[in-house]
């Protein structure tokens, strides 16, 4: 008898555990597809800022078509200078050359003004 119920005794603990469990999962099953939605979402958006090169300030009004790929990749080219830095600076950059070679008619070389070995 005593055997008899002590197994009726761990079956039904058994049974909680496992409707315990149940609930748990029950109660963690949406919470860990939020999750896993939320890590797809991001690693799309991640994608996606790749083409995205556009740094965008707060208080920045736009349109849809400043969205588009063909102005995304306007952004992305990069801009040249509006003005020269010899000019800017008014250097020559002739001047800033170190090594001045000599003409060939004052050059004891005949052919070339470069070291030879």
């Amino acid at each position: 008898m005593k055997g008899r119920q002590q197994r009726k005794w761990c079956g039904s603990w058994r049974s909680e555990k496992k409707s315990e469990l149940m609930v748990f999962q029950r109660r963690r099953l949406p919470n860990r597809q939020k999750f896993l939605e939320d890590q797809k979402a991001q690693v799309e958006s991640r994608a996606l800022e790749k083409f995205q090169t556009r740094d965008w300030k707060a208080g920045d009004i736009y349109a849809p078509h400043d969205l588009s790929p063909a102005e995304m990749k306007k952004w992305r080219k990069r801009q040249g200078p509006a003005a020269d830095a010899f000019d800017a600076l008014n250097m020559n950059p002739l001047d800033l050359y170190k090594v001045r070679l000599e003409p060939r008619t004052l050059c004891s070389r005949s052919h070339s003004n470069a070291k030879t070995q």
